[in-house]
């Protein structure tokens, strides 16, 4: 465990960056780094189950705190203890989630309880009532989002990877996307549904974190991303061979059929974003 005043973000240390409130909680506390995921952001975990997340202001980090708010005794999310922003980075103490990662090894080794959290986990997000829910994340915004990136050249994908799936450009990808827009069932997606997001503790889910790109959208958006993760997590653990028994407990508990098409469709408009 480290100390944070000798902990550096860029040029000047997060303690002295911080507001007078939040400086007192944290002072002299020690601290560990989390280095899991790959948001960008810096993560430290500090005694007494406190956790600080420091990352650029942008609409994802403003949405987080917004939405961290909205669903507070809506779902089980991190309690919010200070917020500060310095107009370049957005500074967010809150608790920690008990629990383990469901892509931690304990639940990777035999995943057919994980499997069957995670979809439950799914339903808990669609059973909460979308009135008042401040963000919306649907295809309309989606596309509308990933032809502005496209048209600002904040997009990188290799040539074979557009040749592989069909496309000549980012362009034609976009002009696809847009005239083969499945129907949309509309809940409260987290937007980032993946294994290292849920948390687990006595095989029961505790907590959710990371809502940055939380909000109304599409039923098969959180799906599509929940099926990449348990894919690339499984594969990291060699244990590839039992993607299509734990697909299939997934879907088994959320009640209704693996939809191949709106699934790719989701996966290349993730590609945009």
């Amino acid at each position: 465990m480290q100390n944070i005043i000798c902990e550096p973000l860029t040029v000047r240390s997060i303690l002295t960056t911080l507001p007078d409130d939040m400086q007192a909680v944290l002072h002299g506390q020690a601290f560990k780094t989390d280095t899991v995921g790959c948001s960008g952001a810096h993560i430290f975990l500090f005694d007494h189950d406190l956790v600080l997340k420091v990352e650029q202001k942008t609409e994802v980090s403003d949405t987080e705190i917004e939405m961290i708010r909205w669903l507070n005794g809506k779902l089980p999310v991190p309690e919010i203890k200070g917020f500060h922003t310095d107009g370049r980075y957005n500074y967010l103490l809150m608790t920690r989630i008990n629990g383990r990662m469901a892509c931690d090894e304990p639940y990777m080794m035999d995943g057919r309880i994980m499997a069957r959290r995670l979809a439950q986990g799914l339903k808990r997000f669609w059973q909460v009532p979308l009135d008042g829910c401040p963000r919306v994340m649907d295809l309309e915004h989606q596309l509308s989002r990933a032809l502005w990136r496209i048209e600002q050249q904040k997009i990188r994908i290799r040539p074979e990877t557009l040749q592989a799936n069909g496309f000549a450009s980012l362009k034609a990808q976009y002009d696809y996307l847009y005239d083969h827009r499945p129907e949309e069932t509309l809940v409260l997606s987290h937007g980032d549904y993946c294994l290292v997001n849920i948390f687990l503790e006595n095989d029961e889910i505790t907590g959710f974190i990371d809502f940055g790109r939380c909000g109304v959208a599409g039923q098969w958006r959180d799906i599509t991303m929940c099926m990449g993760s348990l894919r690339y997590n499984l594969k990291l653990s060699s244990r590839e061979k039992s993607f299509d028994v734990l697909k299939q407990l997934f879907f088994d508990e959320l009640g209704f059929e693996a939809d191949e098409q709106t699934m790719r469709y989701y996966r290349l408009l993730d590609q945009l974003l």
